[in-house]
């Protein structure tokens, strides 16, 4: 049920091309990008309200920044892959690594992260990182299995993060120590 006309105004008001034009944007929008998304998509806009999230509702960003309105080849209407979309503004985690985490060239960044907003730290996808390591590097998956090096185990606290500090990728160590 969403058409053209959902978001733009074929025939402008004065007020309204004076109005879009001083915020720099196209007068044919019938308002702030952000709250015509969220108009339609409420339950992505409860997500910028979790305490980590995309600074989309302070202005910091549009949804336009990873999404195309008018359509894209892509899942979710992404301009690019998750990977490629994050690393544009994350370039810190972009690479090219020697030692890549296999997560990335997977499933990209959502393999840990929720896109839009969540309630753990660094918008990981769970509370405790070793919940979210131990889903991939397990007995079961057989990847990487969790070991009990200098007494560390799954059942001592912190995470895996203490040791493993270059988790998007490293060009110094195969396990992402440094």
């Amino acid at each position: 049920g969403v058409g053209c006309t959902s978001c733009h105004d074929v025939h402008p008001s004065a007020e309204q091309k004076s109005k879009m034009t001083s915020m720099g944007k196209s007068a044919m929008l019938k308002g702030n990008q952000t709250e015509l998304c969220i108009s339609c998509h409420s339950t992505t806009s409860a997500d910028f309200n979790k305490p980590t999230h995309h600074r989309l509702k302070e202005g910091i960003m549009d949804c336009s920044n990873c999404h195309n309105p008018h359509g894209s080849t892509q899942e979710h209407q992404l301009r690019a892959d998750s990977k490629t979309l994050c690393a544009s503004c994350h370039q810190d985690k972009r690479g090219p690594f020697v030692f890549e985490h296999n997560a990335q060239s997977i499933d990209g960044c959502m393999a840990c992260h929720d896109s839009h907003g969540s309630s753990s730290r660094n918008m990981l996808k769970t509370q405790d990182p070793r919940q979210l390591c131990i889903s991939c590097h397990s007995k079961e998956t057989g990847v990487g299995v969790p070991h009990g090096r200098a007494g560390f185990s799954l059942q001592t606290t912190g995470d895996c993060t203490r040791c493993h500090t270059q988790i998007h990728g490293s060009n110094h160590d195969e396990f992402l120590v440094r």
